[in-house]
């Protein structure tokens, strides 16, 4: 299954906001509460209600500052892809608000918990102020192994077509660490594409650094031609007899 088919989880199926019609003002979970509250729950649901819930989220998390941002994930094991596209369109959020005075909040802000849940697929969100315990204590048990027999696919790509009105994705990069990290026996190809060779060696150089915990004879590169820089993330699994 290709990360594109996790747009079909955009659909309706609203859990209503433990944060709705609150004021947008700094949120002190501390003083409101006494202790961390998850913020926001929802399951699958709308593109523009989820980046909605995640940008909230986002700004109250720069509020408590010094605080930390945890997102439980629960998905049956059959929809890891759920996980990943949640955990995707955060980091696109991040990325997208780079500029934004009302947030600044980094990747190493936030601690994501992937838990195995037969019982459907939701995500709780918590802003954890400084010096707070987290509630949260379990650790992520979600399985991200590919089935046996899995094909080579696309699994994500920096290319985006704004003409098309999805939810915005980003931390490409890591996410394919994760699952190669997940899969071991698996080789990436990474396409990337610019407008010369010295730009792909830019880009090769920097990804290396990020891929630096993967052995180097899994990863292969491949250079497009293009005027407009884009890289496209390949798993391909191990084959089989």
């Amino acid at each position: 299954m290709k990360l594109s088919a996790a747009i079909l989880l955009i659909f309706a199926g609203v859990l209503g906001p433990l944060a709705a019609g609150q004021d947008s003002d700094k949120l002190n979970l501390q003083e409101d509460f006494g202790h961390p509250v998850p913020l926001d729950q929802f399951g699958e649901i709308q593109c523009g209600d989820l980046m909605g819930r995640i940008d909230y989220f986002l700004q109250q998390l720069t509020a408590e500052e010094g605080g930390i941002g945890v997102v439980v994930i629960r998905t049956p094991k059959e929809d890891i892809w759920y996980a990943l596209y949640i955990e995707s369109v955060i980091y696109g959020e991040i990325e997208f608000h780079k500029d934004d005075e009302k947030v600044d909040v980094s990747v190493e802000d936030l601690r994501f918990v992937k838990i195995e849940d037969p019982d459907g697929s939701m995500t709780t969100l918590w802003v954890i102020p400084p010096g707070a315990e987290s509630p949260v204590s379990e650790t992520s048990n979600l399985d991200l192994g590919l089935p046996e027999g899995t094909k080579p696919f696309k699994f994500r790509s920096t290319f985006k077509d704004r003409e098309a009105f999805y939810c915005n994705t980003g931390g490409e990069d890591l996410q394919f660490l994760e699952m190669l990290e997940a899969n071991p026996l698996a080789k990436g190809n990474i396409v990337i594409a610019d407008k010369d060779r010295k730009a792909f060696r830019e880009k090769k150089k920097e990804l290396l650094s990020v891929f630096s915990e993967i052995d180097r004879d899994r990863l292969r590169f491949f250079f497009v031609k293009s005027n407009i820089p884009y890289v496209e993330y390949w798993i391909v699994p191990k084959r089989t007899k």
